[in-house]
């Protein structure tokens, strides 16, 4: 599996991908979780730039999520007509981002929106126990197949959906344990890494 960028996100909930998605997001919101502000994802190797600038002139080699106090976010793509996400942050081991498509202005195919998800762990912390620091992977439906199609083991509790190649469950347990397996099916290259940048939202 590719590494999830924001790009490889939206590419996961139209072609499914192996990814275990639901109609809305298993969990609440949970504050704390995650040091309100700006963050910075990148999503290609090298990307070089300037990320004191605001966050609408940033490369698309690079994602700025924004989460707030409360410990939801949104993560949008380079320009307006890009896919954006709503993020909603949940504690606990491994910690899961719930990443809910929002349509792209100006889609008018109807599509249903779907939330994937990412698990992770914390590398660094804040004096108040934030994580300053984190690395997620893709919640998998089991071990990918050949060229990353939908793999033929699904983890326990997984329902495969062989037409739209991914899986679901309505199991918050469920899903948290095979947050916990698909770590072992990272990109070779290594989890997807963010680490927050400044206070505030742009």
């Amino acid at each position: 599996m590719p590494r999830l960028g924001l790009g490889l996100a939206a590419i996961v909930l139209i072609s499914g991908c192996n990814a275990v998605t639901t109609p809305a997001p298993l969990f609440p919101t949970d504050r704390g979780v995650l040091k309100p502000g700006v963050w910075r994802a990148d999503m290609q190797k090298d990307c070089t730039f300037d990320d004191r600038a605001p966050i609408s002139q940033w490369p698309s080699c690079a994602a700025a999520p924004v989460i707030h106090a409360n410990g939801a976010g949104r993560v949008s793509g380079p320009d307006e007509g890009a896919a954006s996400f709503d993020l909603r942050v949940v504690r606990g081991d491994p910690l899961l981002v719930q990443a809910t498509a929002i349509p792209a202005k100006g889609d008018e195919s109807g599509s249903q929106s779907l939330t994937l998800y990412l698990a992770g762990r914390a590398t660094t912390l804040d004096a108040k126990g934030r994580a300053t620091a984190v690395e997620l992977w893709l919640v998998q439906c089991g071990p990918p197949g050949e060229g990353a199609a939908l793999t033929q083991r699904p983890l326990p509790g997984l329902v495969l959906d062989r037409q739209a190649k991914s899986c679901t469950t309505d199991q918050p347990e469920v899903l948290r344990d095979a947050g916990r397996a698909s770590e072992a099916w990272t990109d070779p290259d290594g989890p997807l890494r963010l680490r927050w940048l400044r206070d505030g939202g742009t």
